[in-house]
């Protein structure tokens, strides 16, 4: 195995890092992130919502940064 072939996962990882101190910073995000943990069914309900906002045009999941207003 390559050295090179482990930067994705080095990478993926800082992200991760990265993302869980953001989130460490925002008490609501840490708060949702604790009932995911003690029910696993909200993020399917997350993802429903999420799945029928971009559905009917509220927002764009390819392009978090153009969104529709």
């Amino acid at each position: 195995a390559r050295p090179s072939s482990l930067s994705p996962i080095r990478r993926s990882f800082s992200n991760m890092q990265q993302m869980m101190d953001e989130i460490s910073k925002n008490p609501k995000a840490l708060a949702l992130l604790e009932a995911i943990k003690k029910n696993p069914t909200i993020m399917l309900a997350v993802q429903d919502l999420m799945t029928t906002m971009n559905r009917k045009g509220y927002i764009d999941l390819n392009n978090p940064t153009r969104q529709p207003s």
